[in-house]
C-alpha cells in the first residue's frame, strides 16, 4: 500500500465560509488534486479533517469516478453514537471552543443540523 498526504489548508476556509459547492470550491479542489491524482492515481481518498465532509460533494465531482471517498469524521461519529447509546454512554454534551464562539455556533449548525447560540459554547484558553 502506498499512502500519500496532501495539506489542503484552504479547504477549511471554504467550509467555514459555506462555499461547499460551485466554481470556487471545485477550482480549489482541482488545484490541490492535480498532483495527487497523477499516475498512478490513488483508488481511495481519506478525508482527514472534520471540515472535509462538508466538501464531499464537490470532491466527488473533482476526483476520478472510480475513487472511493472515506469520511473519517463519519466513522468517528458512528463510534461515538454507539458509545452514547450503550450503558457506558450516560452523560451530557459539553461544547467547547478555543476561538470564536459565534463562529463555532454558526458552523455547528452545518455539522450538527441544530441551532446553537454562542452562549451554548464554553470558551476555553489553552
Amino acid at each position: 500500500m502506498e499512502v500519500r498526504e496532501l495539506p489542503t489548508t484552504l479547504l477549511v476556509a471554504l467550509a467555514e465560509e459555506g462555499w461547499l459547492n460551485g466554481l470556487e470550491a471545485e477550482a480549489v479542489l482541482r488545484r490541490y488534486f492535480t498532483t495527487l491524482f497523477d499516475a498512478p492515481s490513488p483508488d481511495t481518498l481519506v478525508l482527514g479533517c472534520t471540515h472535509f465532509p462538508l466538501l464531499r460533494e464537490a470532491m466527488a465531482a473533482t476526483v476520478p469516478p472510480d475513487v472511493n471517498i472515506i469520511d473519517s469524521a463519519e466513522a468517528t461519529a458512528q463510534a461515538v453514537a454507539r458509545f452514547a447509546e450503550s450503558d457506558a454512554g450516560t452523560g451530557s454534551l459539553r461544547l467547547m471552543a478555543t476561538d470564536g464562539t459565534e463562529r463555532f455556533a454558526r458552523l455547528a449548525q452545518r455539522f450538527l443540523g441544530t441551532t446553537l447560540s454562542p452562549q451554548d459554547i464554553e470558551l476555553v484558553d489553552l
